[in-house]
């Protein structure tokens, strides 16, 4: 088991013009412990930080525009350093990325 610690970005018109986010920050800083079948179901459908494995890999959920405020929030996701062992971060990764299509990110 291991921790996933979830951040957020809201961009708005103004920050996407200036090339950055108006707010970021976490939304669980401690984290959440997750087996790794439970890792790789919250993640499904998730983008992947890199387009093959490396240790230290996030996901990350990109949000549509919500349409009362014009912004979008994005969510990610960080497998908390020390807690995951290599191939556990490797199951995850393939986990993820072979059923990317089929699942929410972010859903269990």
């Amino acid at each position: 088991m291991g921790l996933i610690r979830t951040t957020y970005e809201i961009i708005t018109e103004e920050s996407a013009a200036e090339g950055d986010v108006s707010e970021r920050g976490y939304r669980d800083e401690e984290g959440t412990e997750y087996t790794v079948d439970e890792a790789i179901s919250l993640l499904r459908g998730c983008e992947s930080s890199a387009s093959g494995f490396h240790v230290g890999l996030w996901y990350t959920q990109y949000g549509d525009m919500d349409m009362y405020t014009g912004e979008y929030e994005n969510i990610s996701y960080h497998l908390s350093r020390g807690g995951w062992t290599e191939e556990e971060e490797r199951a995850i990764y393939e986990g993820v990325t072979r059923k990317r299509d089929r699942y929410a990110c972010g859903s269990r």
